[in-house]
């Protein structure tokens, strides 16, 4: 933050004897403006990670968008996987929210899964929609095995 102050003001009184010490010192006082917010929300903390190559096939999408000025404006996160927009499970506060999606089923194996994240602060600074993708572990299985009759 950027502040500004008024300088402090001290009246010296010299004695006959040049005390050094002012006999009269007038309290300084300041004031404080905070800089202009002109950045966009951060986005961090990605689970999985943008690129990572072997995502676990039942993973949740989850990151952090935060903002140090004005604070993220909730109802502007806005989430899309695959190409598909959704509502995420969104927690924390102005300062740093954190955003989780589950998906309802399982990805199949070596899926490249895309997402894309857009979200503003109660300035109007919007960050651009940022697009990353993960890619599901080849070797994972889609969804664990289940009976589904039974045979004596």
């Amino acid at each position: 933050m950027l502040f500004r102050s008024l300088l402090p003001a001290q009246l010296f009184a010299q004695t006959p004897t040049d005390t050094p010490f002012p006999t009269e010192t007038v309290t300084p006082y300041f004031t404080a403006t905070p800089a202009p917010d002109i950045e966009p929300p951060v986005l961090s903390n990605f689970d999985p990670l943008p690129g990572e190559a072997t995502a676990a096939s039942d993973t949740n999408i989850a990151f952090t968008v935060s903002d140090v000025g004005s604070g993220v404006n909730q109802s502007t996160i806005s989430m899309s996987v695959q190409g598909i927009s959704l509502t995420p499970l969104i927690v924390g506060s102005s300062a740093a929210y954190r955003v989780i999606y589950e998906p309802l089923a399982n990805f199949l194996p070596s899926t490249v899964v895309a997402v894309t994240v857009s979200v503003g602060d109660f300035q109007g600074n919007v960050l651009p929609p940022f697009s990353y993708s993960f890619t599901i572990d080849p070797t994972a299985e889609s969804d664990p095995p289940y009976i589904t009759q039974r045979n004596p």
